[in-house]
């Protein structure tokens, strides 16, 4: 397996599939590089496909101390062996590693796909929901007063 070197040492292992452009995948926080080895098949049709375990993970390093920034420089010399800009791609914990690298590598990264799953959108729109029909509720048990009298209102 291919392996670059990060600033501070540690061994990043990789592999890579397809060609064309390239697609650098960032796995999410607790998988390794097989967590995106469907999207990485699917992708490899149409471009060059970068799949890389993340420090700490599956066949890389973890050279301590651990800083978010380290994993930055981790995909900095993972697109310095591309030699080429990357379209960074990552879902759910990945996504903010991908923007952070995306920020601190400019023109490095050609661009940046992120999604997230159906679980965590889903619980967000409940929680907008409920959260709207509450309001609701309140406002109408506060316009409502039933029998309050001239004399209360006054006081309101």
């Amino acid at each position: 397996m291919p392996t670059v070197t990060s600033a501070d040492g540690t061994t990043i292992a990789y592999e890579g599939t397809g060609s064309g452009r390239a697609a650098a995948l960032v796995a999410t926080a607790l998988d390794d590089r097989h967590g995106l080895d469907a999207i990485a098949g699917l992708l490899a049709n149409r471009c060059t496909v970068v799949n890389y375990d993340r420090r700490g993970r599956g066949e890389s390093g973890d050279t301590q101390p651990y800083a978010p920034a380290r994993e930055v420089e981790d995909i900095a010399a993972l697109l310095d062996a591309l030699g080429e800009p990357a379209t960074l791609a990552s879902g759910s914990g990945g996504c903010l590693l991908a923007l952070a690298a995306a920020t601190a590598l400019g023109d490095c990264v050609a661009g940046v796909f992120l999604w997230l799953g159906a679980e965590f959108a889903g619980f967000a729109q409940i929680l907008v929901y409920v959260g709207a029909i509450s309001i609701v509720v309140v406002f109408a048990i506060l316009l409502t007063r039933s029998g309050a009298t001239a004399e209360e209102d006054r006081f309101f």
